[in-house]
């Protein structure tokens, strides 16, 4: 299941000036693939503006949903781990980690949504994420050491 998720899709930087750029980040990392990144970025901007601070599934860490039309083609996962704390819209919660997910089929983005929900709830998981040195350790985290 984590062969969507290569070590090459997770960004760390030091900061990011908004959600915004987050989000064209973790679009850029999805590029790898052809995916249509712009139609993605926007579904994900326009949903997140709409509806606020939806997909903050813990402190520190969001999955914003953009629309089942956005035009992806196939399953993917990217990561952005940022060392300082944005926020998003309105929301008033620190974030760190913005993860996005891709995916044709509802029932694939739906499997995608679980695997990456189980381990981000995981707070000693989701705590190391945030404490990594490295896009190799992030993977790690999220692989639970697969290669």
């Amino acid at each position: 299941m984590w062969e969507v998720l290569p070590v090459e899709r997770i960004r760390i930087v030091s900061d990011v000036p908004d959600w915004r750029e987050a989000v064209r980040l973790a679009c850029e990392a999805l590029s790898l693939d052809d995916l249509p990144t712009e139609s993605i970025a926007e579904s994900i901007l326009q949903n997140v503006e709409a509806n606020g601070g939806t997909g903050i599934i813990s402190p520190y860490a969001i999955l914003p949903q953009g629309s089942p039309i956005s035009g992806a083609t196939e399953r993917a996962v990217s990561a952005v781990l940022s060392r300082r704390p944005f926020y998003v819209a309105h929301a008033r919660m620190p974030i760190r980690l913005l993860v996005l997910i891709a995916a044709a089929e509802p029932h694939e983005h739906l499997d995608l949504l679980k695997q990456v929900l189980h381990v981000l709830n995981d707070r000693d998981r989701l705590d190391r994420i945030l404490s990594s040195p490295d896009a190799r350790a992030v993977h790690r985290e999220f692989t639970g050491g697969e290669a």
